[in-house]
């Protein structure tokens, strides 16, 4: 427990506020007043601002009548309980000359807090001393607190910015430590690998050379073996026809043996000439030379900057269109950071988490440019890396916002202009566009600054009687199928055929421009090819057929034929990519395939080879069970927002700038 004078203070501290403003009270502009009467304390200031208003007013705590002296409030008694309280909290605090008499002065002269005592006794103006109130002079010193506490921010501010960088500078230096050792290993390596083959070439080289000399050595053996044999046979036959003492014997031999000796001594000239047959590794001149070049095999420089600030400019960004980010990397002294003194690079993370692709331009001067194109909303990370490694403190969230509708028409009613569960929708060449407005049976024609104009159209194809009719609304034909029975939706490929989605029989209808009935496609089922409640469809500039095969939660690609070519996202695709009700299907002109999921509430932007290019989210403006999509030239979609009843028109793709294709 806090030391405290007496019992009593501690019980009086609630009291030292005023009731009304709660303002602590004080001695001057907050003095405790008692009212006349009931005795209760409020500050002079709310009594004042009462007085002011009405000279006969009620005490706010037991709402008695109370009557001011004409002399006004200043005359009222001052609750001398507080002010005790007050003097016994001031202790110390008070003058130590009179009194603990409190400081209600300033001597700029002296630069000391002063009584008023102090102030005609001490402190004279006649003596050169400058008084100053304390009110004024705490409001003085207060501007240049705040002054200081500015700068002090500024510098804490400052030593924190180079703090950081410091701690960026010391991991870029084990990154580049770590860099400098796998280097060195991988060059050694290298050099190894050299002596290794080295080694064994010289070891070869020791063989071939024993093996050559070897055979030499062991040809004239032979021969001295042979020569050696028949001198010895020689021998033995001179003996004997000694030993015989027959003349034709010895003489015979005699021939024989001088015969052999001739031989003998013309074979001693046979000897090989080079007898040096000492195989030895000669190294000496080789440690000399190995020594000098080991010494000189790479050596370590400490000569360049390593990127420790890194600053990124961005504007918000755009789902699906591209954005494009400035960075600056200056190294700890403030040196520009280019991409030939040290290599970088830049990743861009979605909220999901997937690395998105970017192109990273080089201005000089430590400044980039990197552009990418966002497929969603939400803060991305920009990270730069460093020799591959995320620099430490160089992690920067870019905000990129939903794309929302450029505009939108039409409201729940029956009026010229109304929409009652629309589903269908479609952009004429001249950019008129027609709605298949479902709860009011009707198609409605707009212009392209939405201008509702007649109410009928071309073809409907909710019901069970494919028609045809002119722009102004004219029957032109009709036809029915017998075998067709919840047709939903229909396109028409370049050889005027007509495919129609059936519903209930979970296949696609062909017809001749006439109304006969050419083939028919797919069947309920889920492997490729066939469906399961198929929607909306749409054909592409080859007369490929993308069908949203809505129960089976999947779009099927289909060739000119009706075979089936590939899913447009499956499920080991991105998560993104997966639908939970496709929809409204659409293709323009350069490829870009475009799903409405309608339990999603999402459009989704695909490339034609089939990756995610953007999602049209529509945050700011949501979409409720989208269903039917068409698209215009100039690079907009016409969304049919079935749920609000009303269309929606969307910029998604912007033909102008170069794309980054994923």
């Amino acid at each position: 427990m806090a030391d405290s004078d007496s019992p009593g203070e501690e019980l009086a501290i609630p009291f030292m506020a005023c009731s009304i403003c709660l303002n602590p009270y004080d001695q001057d502009e907050y003095q405790a007043k008692f009212l006349p009467g009931c005795h209760h304390s409020f500050c002079s200031t709310c009594l004042e601002a009462m007085y002011h208003r009405d000279k006969f007013f009620k005490c706010p705590t037991c709402r008695g009548t109370v009557v001011i002296p004409e002399t006004g409030i200043k005359s009222l008694q001052a609750n001398f309980y507080v002010l005790q309280i007050l003097e016994a909290k001031t202790g110390s605090d008070g003058c130590r000359y009179h009194n603990n008499q409190l400081y209600s002065f300033f001597c700029k002269t002296c630069q000391h807090q002063i009584c008023r005592d102090c102030v005609v006794l001490n402190h004279k103006s006649e003596d050169g001393h400058e008084i100053q109130d304390i009110k004024e002079a705490t409001r003085t010193h207060r501007h240049i607190l705040e002054s200081r506490i500015t700068k002090a921010e500024n510098g804490i501010a400052s030593k924190e910015l180079q703090s950081r960088n410091l701690g960026t500078e010391l991991s870029n230096l084990e990154i580049a430590r770590d860099i400098a050792m796998h280097n060195i290993k991988k060059t050694f390596e290298g050099y190894i690998s050299v002596l290794n083959k080295r080694c064994q070439q010289l070891s070869s080289d020791v063989n071939t050379t024993y093996e050559r000399r070897a055979g030499l050595i062991q040809d004239h053996h032979q021969k001295v073996k042979h020569r050696t044999e028949q001198l010895q046979e020689a021998n033995e036959e001179c003996r004997d026809a000694i030993q015989s003492g027959r003349f034709d014997k010895i003489f015979t031999i005699a021939s024989k043996m001088e015969n052999l000796m001739n031989i003998e001594n013309c074979s001693k000239t046979e000897d090989p000439e080079n007898m040096d047959n000492y195989i030895e590794f000669d190294v000496k001149h080789s440690n000399e030379v190995f020594d000098n070049i080991a010494k000189t095999l790479g050596k370590i420089t400490v000569d360049k900057k390593l990127p420790s600030n890194i600053k990124v400019v961005s504007p918000p960004g755009t789902a699906g269109f591209p954005l494009t980010i400035k960075l600056t990397v200056r190294s700890y002294s403030g040196e520009a950071i280019d991409t030939d003194q040290c290599p970088l690079a830049v990743d861009i993370r979605s909220p999901a988490d997937v690395t998105l692709l970017a192109e990273t331009k080089g201005l000089g001067d430590g400044k980039y440019e990197v552009t990418f194109v966002p497929k969603m909303s939400g803060d991305h990370r920009v990270l730069t890396r460093f020799h591959g490694k995320v620099i430490e403190g160089a992690e920067v969230l870019v905000s990129v916002d939903s794309n929302d509708p450029v505009m939108a028409f039409g409201k729940l009613g029956s009026e010229p202009g109304d929409l009652n569960r629309p589903t269908s929708i479609t952009v004429a060449p001249d950019g008129d566009v027609y709605v298949t407005d479902y709860g009011n049976c009707r198609i409605q024609r707009f212009t392209p600054d939405v201008q509702v104009m007649k109410g009928d159209s071309r073809i409907a194809t909710l019901a069970d009687t494919i028609q045809a009719y002119t722009p102004d609304g004219k029957l032109i034909s009709q036809f029915v199928d017998k075998e067709m029975k919840v047709p939903y939706a229909l396109a028409i490929n370049s050889r005027q055929h007509i495919i129609v989605s059936d519903f209930e029989e979970h296949k696609l209808f062909v017809f001749s421009k006439e109304g006969r009935v050419l083939k028919t496609i797919g069947g309920k089922g889920a492997e490729p090819g066939k469906f399961y409640q198929p929607t909306f469809i749409s054909v592409m500039e080859d007369d490929s057929i993308i069908v949203s095969d809505a129960g089976n939660k999947r779009i099927q690609i289909l060739d000119s034929d009706g075979k089936f070519v590939r899913f447009l996202a499956s499920k080991r695709g991105s998560h993104q990519a997966l639908f939970k009700r496709p929809s409204g299907v659409a293709v323009d002109q350069f490829g870009h395939i475009l799903v409405a999921d309608c339990e999603n509430n999402i459009i989704k932007v695909f490339h034609k080879e089939g990756g995610l290019k953007s999602c049209i989210e529509s945050l700011g403006n949501p979409l409720d069970k989208p269903r039917g999509i068409a698209i215009s030239e100039d690079g907009f979609v016409f969304v049919i927002d079935w749920g609000n009843h009303c269309v929606k028109k969307f910029k998604y793709y912007d033909p102008s700038p170069a794309e980054i294709i994923v």
